[in-house]
């Protein structure tokens, strides 16, 4: 084979092998102009690619002046270059100054170019541009450089074809399609990377999660539309009061995070009384006013990872939403939320399910501990006739058993190996730390004593009181029952799950040592009860 179709089949497998790399659009571009110039022997050459509905812009240039490579766009149809766009097939001129169809021929004079041949960029029938060189001589080019500059265009107009989908793909991962705001993907990745650099130079990051207050009766009563521009507004106020360095996302249908670098929590509430004024200037302007409930989360002042903030964040936000006269709320700002009728009101499924849902992340577990616990523990107090104000007591307390453990290091709660004296001591803290976090709450008050006494044993070696038998509140009884039986069934950090089997023979061997007895054999007869059920499905 000779040296020239050698160096002609390089260059187009280089070009071919750039839509398999990670590279931007604007290095692909840059690789084809100089392929094309050095594979036909030209002394410069240049790439436009379509824009609007009939320019075509210079994005790339090689051995071109930049005076030349910023020149005004082309219109299709128009000059030499124009109708190679409009008529999808090659030309060339001998001598461009000589030529009528070259629009600025004192361009190329500078650029001292006699001729060139332009070929269009298609791909499947797609017009994506044109590919031209040049050359310093006239009459330079022959039939077989200027086949060989299309088949050459058709690889490169493939290759660009790929490279501009993904760019479109990635800015569509990137970017919310209708505010422009940043994705929770993209939100999330850029927070990682922030708490490591902030942990790296001893810094403090704070997080903002605002969500849209009525949203959903917004949709209902003035349509998808309205909605979409109070979004749309909402996105413009947030980034109009931060910094161009902050990262502000779109994080759910009517939820916003913010990503405040290098700031403190004091600081993200001043941010967001920022927003809240822009928006009321909004109403007295004659616009909707969109009110926003608004959580602050900051590092490392309330917590060292970002499981944990995301959840404390989306937590302090639903507070928000309820808090009596406050619309920004930093985390453990608690203590003046006023829930009244907790177990009848929205509110319980919101608060309590986002309360339950950080503190299994924080626990390391892959399912949904705390709701299992609550809706096993319901079904053990309705067979032994508990009445159903108490049943919902009793769920709500099975949902937040474990939040005292959001004061625990993450370190210690998921160690691979065994704990040490001081960190099992730490542990059996985190019933008391429950009860402070709870007591904030008002409208917890009843859920506080069974949440405490989750951990103290049947035969008084429990903790923290040392409670023995009838003197441990019964739903507590019962959650201790079903929080042991769910833990066995789940993968730790420090063992295997355990199958449903063994668990339960560990439950009986434990009864009346570390559980009542009426209380396992009404968790046994619910279990008997299940498995009596999904036998029958089977027969069917």
């Amino acid at each position: 084979m000779a040296e020239r179709e050698v160096r002609e089949l390089k260059a187009l497998w280089e070009i071919a092998r750039l839509s398999s790399k990670t590279v931007g659009i604007n290095r692909i571009l840059a690789v084809i102009t100089e392929k094309a110039a050095k594979l036909l022997r030209g002394d410069a050459s240049s790439l436009r690619l379509v824009r609007g509905e009939n320019k075509l812009e210079l994005l790339a240039g090689y051995n071109l002046s930049e005076k030349y490579k910023s020149s005004t766009p082309l219109e299709i149809g128009k000059g030499l270059v124009g109708k190679v766009a409009q008529q999808k097939r090659a030309l060339f001129s001998n001598d461009i100054s000589k030529d009528p169809r070259i629009l600025y021929p004192e361009a190329g004079k500078e650029e001292e170019i006699r001729s060139l041949v332009s070929t269009p960029l298609l791909s499947k029938g797609k017009l994506w541009g044109t590919l031209t060189v040049y050359k310093k001589r006239p009459r330079a080019f022959s039939a077989k450089e200027i086949h060989l500059l299309q088949v050459l265009a058709e690889q490169a107009a493939l290759t660009i074809e790929r490279a501009t989908l993904l760019e479109e793909l990635k800015e569509k991962v990137i970017h919310d399609e209708l505010t422009g705001l940043h994705s929770r993907g993209y939100f999330l990745s850029r927070a990682k990377e922030e708490l490591a650099r902030a942990l790296r130079e001893k810094q403090s990051a704070s997080f903002l999660f605002l969500d849209v207050d009525d949203f959903k009766a917004v949709n209902r009563l003035h349509g998808y539309n309205e909605g979409d521009k109070i979004l749309c507004q909402v996105a413009r106020t947030i980034v109009s009061s931060v910094r161009k360095e902050d990262v502000v996302c779109r994080y759910g249908g009517d939820e916003f995070g913010v990503l405040l670098s290098g700031k403190s929590s004091l600081d993200a509430v001043r941010v967001s009384e920022r927003i809240h004024e822009k928006l009321s200037r909004v109403a007295k302007e004659g616009g909707t006013y969109p009110t926003l409930s608004v959580g602050v989360v900051s590092y490392p002042e309330h917590g060292d990872y970002l499981e944990d903030i995301i959840g404390k964040a989306d937590i302090s936000a639903v507070f928000a939403k309820y808090h009596i006269g406050k619309r920004t709320v930093v985390w453990g700002e608690w203590e003046k939320t006023e829930i009244k009728d907790v177990y009848t009101q929205d509110i319980l499924p919101e608060v309590v399910y986002a309360l339950a849902n950080v503190v299994d992340q924080k626990n390391g577990y892959t399912s949904e501990h705390s709701k299992l616990v609550s809706q096993q523990a319901s079904l053990i107090a309705q067979k032994m006739g508990i009445q159903r104000k108490k049943i919902d007591i009793i769920k709500t307390a099975g949902l937040l058993h474990d939040i005292g453990k959001l004061s625990i290091p993450t370190h210690i709660l998921n160690k691979p190996s065994a704990l040490t004296e001081e960190e099992k001591e730490i542990i059996k803290k985190h019933p008391k730390e429950s009860e402070k976090i709870l007591k904030r709450i008002k409208g917890f008050e009843s859920v506080v004593s069974l949440v405490r006494a989750v951990h103290e044993r049947w035969d008084g070696r429990g903790y923290p009181e040392g409670l023995k038998g009838e003197e441990i509140p019964l739903g507590a009884r019962i959650l201790a029952v079903v929080d042991t039986y769910s833990a066995m069934c789940s993968d730790r950090p420090y063992r295997k799950r355990l199958s449903p089997r063994k668990a339960i023979e560990q439950i009986r061997k434990q009864s009346a040592s570390q559980f009542d007895p009426k209380v396992v054999q009404a968790f046994l007869d619910v279990i008997d009860a299940k498995v009596s059920k999904n036998k029958k499905r089977q027969r069917k």
